[in-house]
């Protein structure tokens, strides 16, 4: 199968010759309004794919459609050039007849669809209206008609108020056909993942080509007129709103600049991920807790998770995005629980609480502190009075977790279920967990000190230093840092905690940790086991949704990219094989497998490949650190906003031919949401 990317003016093109992950290839779309298309080949590979909407106030989501069947012809290309995913096939009466199909997403709601090919040749659209993860096949009612010059199809689920709508029109080249039928699915993805993977689903209609070329539009929303208007608006508007997407695209694929050469393989890998976090970055919702976050990933982890959105925070700081950084950190401060110190797993009202989510919390001011002090806008970014806010309320934080979490008699902190990002194992005292309370109290000291409360530092820098000793002695053993203390679980989460603490050992210690990892979970490709393969519970191959592999032995990108990290900061000398083969499947991963120009949640310990979720917001945002960390990336921030003035949606001085738009779009996403959402991500700083 041949992938191509087109990144600005440069195209590279890759063949993915495994066939057992051709229905996995796929492409993704999103806009700023939380909605997303991810489309595979022919067929959707997963009953998650397809077209999804947000309700920017509930974030609840929304399926609309399926997948677009040209039947008759055969893929033989897929391509993706940041605002665009390409479907190229050969086939029909004649073997040598092409059909070249391009679909867009909007920035303001809405899908355009392009086909190329012969005349009379029918496309048709599945389409399957649903609430996101409702699967009771009954009571699922359309209706599809005429009305003007355009398809309406309604959606009614029965026993409920829910009314989806999805509204299409033909503007050149091309009519639309009612077809009105149910065919059944099967989802080849979804089957290998041990889920439910054969699916109903209704052909509304179908697009027919009168010429060579033809276009249609297609609006959705929870009432018709909500459809009509995407539809208006991409039909006097395509073209501009086409160039605005491309505009975007071109700036985040410019190349920075790094002390150190990037191959061929990492300058487009770094490129597409660079590009892609901010497809997971919803910048303007109406929720009451969510104002803006990142979705955790692509297609069904379409949440704001707070460990995943904080760990990724440190490669959003590393793009320039100053501002979004310190409203996430400032917002989270205020919703850490008083009476634990804990923060909600996930933003919505009945979430548990998780003390992970506080050390994170702090873990990323610290870096963020770090980064601004580099750059020389500490006190530009953050007055004193607010670090000493952040400071307090982190300080009641750690009151509240040794008040409610601490075990006197072991000296360590209790977990709950869920608290480690391992949380399909059975955890008492995991190492992670305690080194990240560590970093944690380190932090404080540092803030102490920093804000000259000498009393307050010498007590949390005590603490440090005795908890320290604790940890070493109670998990560092027979050369090897193992995960609990009463128990030789051996995980790779050894080096994510020299990622978060590089104290803990002495450097003769780390490398006989290191190297006790790395013979017990290296694989042939490059991954790393997430359990050791010596473990009686290790299982080698991705088992899906029942998790007996997931903590167990499947090699998660995210860790991976922290541990090259870990172990080119320890003895880049000695670990340079590990490092570069976990880069080599880090960039294949991106470029060759999965969801094109992103990075997949996790692979099978026996060979490469790409499951868990096809597009994973912290695996993304780890391998940007990476590559920025092994070939120092000079540019670290963003020219100010007063020199280099602002870049929205119709600024003058940028994009003079949306003159006229404005008062169109308002309606869905207006200026001032547009100049919000992007702030920091067109604007470049050189040394």
């Amino acid at each position: 199968m041949n992938i191509r990317y087109t990144l600005n003016s440069d195209t590279y093109s890759f063949k993915e010759e495994n066939e057992k992950e051709f229905f996995k290839l796929s492409g993704l779309l999103s806009n700023p309004k939380g909605d997303a298309l991810h489309l595979g080949l022919k067929d959707n590979s997963s009953k998650f794919q397809g077209l999804t909407f947000c309700n920017s106030k509930t974030l609840e989501h929304f399926k609309i459609l399926d997948s677009v069947i040209p039947e008759g012809y055969e893929i033989e290309e897929l391509e993706y050039n940041g605002y665009e995913i390409i479907r190229h096939h050969k086939g029909g009466e004649s073997s040598e007849q092409k059909v070249t199909e391009r679909f867009y997403l909007a920035p303001s709601g809405g899908l355009v669809y392009n086909v190329d090919a012969e005349p009379q040749a029918t496309f048709f659209f599945d389409v399957d209206c649903r609430e996101m993860n409702d699967f009771s096949e009954w009571g699922r009612v359309y209706s599809a008609y005429e009305e003007d010059t355009t398809v309406v199809v309604e959606f009614q689920k029965e026993g409920s108020d829910l009314k989806l709508f999805c509204v299409v029109k033909a503007l050149e080249g091309a009519e639309i056909v009612l077809v009105k039928d149910w065919v059944k699915k099967e989802y080849l993805y979804s089957k290998e993942r041990n889920t439910n993977w054969q699916w109903y689903v209704y052909r509304a209609f179908g697009v027919r080509l009168l010429h060579s070329k033809g276009k249609i539009v297609l609006g959705y929303g929870f009432s018709k007129e909500e459809a009509l208007e995407q539809v208006s608006l991409l039909e006097g508007h395509n073209e501009e709103l086409l160039s605005y997407n491309k505009t975007i695209s071109n700036m985040l694929f410019a190349r920075d600049a790094f002390r150190l050469p990037l191959t061929d393989n990492v300058d487009v890998s770094y490129r597409l991920a660079r590009h892609g976090l901010y497809q997971f970055l919803n910048k303007k919702l109406e929720n009451q807790l969510v104002k803006e976050g990142a979705y955790a990933g692509f297609p069904w982890f379409l949440q704001i998770w707070t460990r995943d959105e904080l760990v990724s925070l440190k490669a959003y700081m590393d793009c320039g995005e100053e501002r979004f950084v310190k409203e996430k950190l400032m917002s989270y401060l205020t919703k850490i629980e008083p009476e634990t110190g804990m923060l909600k797993r996930i933003e919505k009202e009945d979430a548990l609480y998780s003390a992970d989510g506080t050390f994170w919390l702090a873990k990323r001011f610290d870096d963020f502190f770090t980064l601004l002090t580099r750059r020389g806008r500490l006190d530009k970014i953050f007055s004193k009075e607010e670090r000493l806010f952040a400071f307090r309320q982190l300080c009641l934080a750690f009151q509240s977790i040794v008040e409610g979490s601490w075990d006197f008699q072991e000296e360590l902190l209790q977990v709950k279920h869920g608290d480690s990002w391992m949380d399909t194992l059975d955890l008492h005292y995991p190492v992670d967990i305690q080194v990240q309370f560590l970093s944690f109290v380190s932090f404080l000291a540092k803030m102490a000190s920093q804000l000259s409360l000498f009393e307050e530092h010498k007590k949390y820098a005590d603490f440090e230093n005795l908890y320290r000793q604790k940890i070493k002695k109670s998990y560092f053993r027979k050369g090897k840092l193992f995960n609990e203390v009463y128990e030789d679980m051996h995980t790779v989460n050894v080096f994510l905690c020299y990622y978060l603490y590089p104290d803990l050992l002495l450097k003769k210690d780390w490398e006989s940790a290191f190297d006790a990892a790395l013979s017990e979970m290296s694989s042939s490709w490059g991954g790393l086991a997430s359990l050791s393969t010596k473990d009686s519970r290790f299982e080698p191959n991705y088992s899906g949704e029942n998790d007996k592999s997931y903590h167990r032995g499947d090699s998660w990108y995210w860790i991976n990219n922290y541990a090259a990290m870990a172990m080119q900061d320890l003895n880049e000398q000695k670990y340079r094989k590990s490092i570069r083969d976990i880069l080599h499947a880090s960039n294949r991963d991106i470029m060759e497998l999965g969801t094109l120009g992103f990075s997949s949640e996790l692979s099978s310990f026996s060979e490469q490949r790409a499951q868990g979720c096809f597009a994973q917001l912290w695996s993304h945002a780890s391998y940007i650190e990476l590559v920025d960390f092994l070939f120092e990336k000079k540019c670290l921030g963003p020219v100010l906003a007063e020199q280099k003035g602002e870049l929205d949606f119709f600024s003058p001085f940028r994009l003079k031919h949306f003159a006229g738009l404005k008062e169109k779009i308002s309606k869905q996403l207006t200026a001032m949401q547009v100049k919000q959402n992007f702030q920091g991500m067109f604007r470049r700083q050189s040394n």
